[in-house]
């Protein structure tokens, strides 16, 4: 009873999703900083003075990186489509509110409550009553 854990994946695969972007936001700002010519480096195995051929090697690793961030982001699109396609689908108004702020607005219970003039608890209910509603379509 309740919500099953392919649900859960499937509420908060935006979440994650957008946590793979972040990461490779970050790895993609540090593949940038090393390409920009600075003092010689002595924390790799051989002192460079030189920057050139790492710089065309960090470029070409941006590049890659803006490819995955852009399909990353692509993917994030249609996993928030996908719930947004099932609360319409299969819930009724409170439930999708409740559904849609949680996990594509990404708000607290508390303002979810407040949202919806709804106490928490009352809240966690249409939750749970929407989780089991998902889990008997989802399997």
């Amino acid at each position: 009873e309740g919500m099953t854990d392919k649900v859960y994946d499937f509420l908060t695969a935006p979440q994650v999703t957008a946590a793979e972007i972040k990461a490779k936001r970050r790895a993609r700002a540090e593949r940038l900083s090393a390409a920009i010519p600075g003092a010689i480096r002595y924390d790799v195995p051989r002192v460079q003075s030189s920057p050139s051929d790492r710089m065309s090697a960090a470029i070409a690793d941006v590049d890659e990186l803006d490819r995955e961030i852009a399909d990353l982001k692509d993917r994030m699109k249609n996993e928030r489509r996908a719930i947004v396609d099932a609360a319409d689908q299969f819930l009724d108004y409170q439930e999708r509110r409740v559904i849609i702020l949680r996990y594509i607005d990404r708000a607290s219970w508390s303002c979810i409550a407040s949202v919806l003039h709804r106490s928490k608890s009352t809240i966690h209910r249409i939750h749970r009553s929407a989780g089991e509603k998902l889990s008997t379509i989802c399997g």
